[in-house]
């Protein structure tokens, strides 16, 4: 008999009324891939997403008790997640204003965890201007649409999903990926750099690695094809 899955509020409730370090490693990896791919999609950068996924993660589990069971566990992980994100975003946008801006248009340089930024008195970035209930709107519609993708993914034919999942979820480019469906590639890969192969098998290699290529590339817009329409076709029938 299979084991049955815990869902994302049954995890949380259980780490907000214990602390356990299991209970937490649990929500840790029921969460993890749906924050990194979020973050990720947000700042553009890897070495940056592994630090934000890090801060996020410090702040649940810091947080956990003000976490209201009737809100999804994942609006409102996603929600620390954001605002770390532009918290990331600001201090990156300051590091841009130049010296010259600076002396022109007065200001006082200020320590923020640790970081010197410039400070105007007005925050061009903040979110003061929306109110709470309007943020957790976009929030929420922001993670509908993320749970519908995810949905959709699940949903594909195992040819897309996998190659899919490896892509958007693990980062892998298609070079990797197509080395993965076809093992035999990276040895003919090896063999090829090291300047092993005849002038007839480069030929062949080079054919059949553009080939292998393609065809990752191929079903990768294709799985995403799928996926956007059936979002989409999902959030439209909501609204109806």
């Amino acid at each position: 008999m299979s084991k049955k899955q815990e869902n994302y509020t049954e995890l949380a409730v259980e780490f907000q009324n214990t602390k356990t370090h299991s209970s937490f490693t649990r929500l840790y990896h029921k969460i993890r891939p749906g924050l990194k791919y979020y973050i990720k999609n947000f700042v553009k950068d890897g070495d940056v997403t592994e630090d934000l996924l890090a801060r996020t993660f410090e702040k649940i589990y810091q947080k956990i008790d003000t976490y209201k069971p009737e809100y999804s566990i994942t609006t409102w992980s996603y929600s620390i997640a954001r605002r770390e994100c532009i918290r990331w975003i600001k201090r990156e946008r300051n590091k841009t204003i130049s010296l010259s801006y600076f002396n022109e248009n007065g200001g006082e340089v200020v320590e923020n965890e640790g970081v010197s930024q410039m400070s105007f008195g007005l925050d061009m970035y903040s979110d003061d201007f929306i109110t709470e209930n309007e943020a957790w709107k976009e929030e929420g519609e922001e993670i509908t649409k993320y749970d519908l993708t995810v949905k959709a993914i699940n949903s594909l034919k195992p040819m897309y999903r996998e190659i899919l999942v490896d892509n958007l979820f693990n980062g892998l480019k298609y070079k990797e990926i197509a080395y993965k469906i076809e093992p035999k590639l990276g040895a003919l890969t090896e063999k090829f750099e090291a300047g092993e192969l005849t002038k007839s098998e480069e030929t062949k290699y080079n054919t059949y690695y553009k080939t292998i290529l393609q065809r990752v590339k191929n079903r990768v817009r294709r799985g995403k094809m799928i996926v956007e329409a059936d979002v989409k076709a999902q959030m439209k029938c909501a609204t109806c």
